[in-house]
């Protein structure tokens, strides 16, 4: 799974984990859970397309992040960074061979009273050779 690729990508940018440690999760989360915080969630993604209608081995899939923060403005500031990181990002990872990734939305209010924003991330990759 890609997103597996993409927690790898966060987990190794030390200004991230300074923060967050291993918090880079797959699920929601309570307001009780311990913060800072990265939820994620993803799409099934579609396989692109050939001119000639067959599928083409590069995948785009789109992933939303939510970060959770002591306050809103930390939690924005750590959006900035993870679409910094990500944003910079392209080549192998986990089997996976990352094109793009494109972040937006970094920043957007979700739930500022507490400290949680979200951003979006549209990842063009190739997956591993099926055996």
């Amino acid at each position: 799974m890609i997103e597996n690729a993409i927690r790898e990508i966060l987990l190794q940018d030390t200004e991230v984990t300074e923060q967050v440690a291993d918090r880079v999760i797959p699920i929601d989360r309570t307001l009780d859970d311990e913060i800072p915080a990265i939820t994620y969630t993803s799409e099934e993604p579609p396989f692109l397309r050939r001119l000639d209608g067959g599928a083409a081995r590069i995948v785009k899939q789109d992933i939303e992040f939510d970060i959770w923060h002591n306050s809103y403005d930390e939690a924005k500031s750590l959006a900035r960074r993870i679409s910094k990181v990500l944003s910079n990002f392209s080549g192998p990872k986990s089997n996976f061979f990352i094109h793009l990734i494109r972040c937006g939305g970094a920043g957007e209010d979700k739930e500022k009273s507490v400290g949680v924003v979200s951003i979006s991330a549209h990842v063009i990759y190739t997956p591993p050779e099926e055996t």
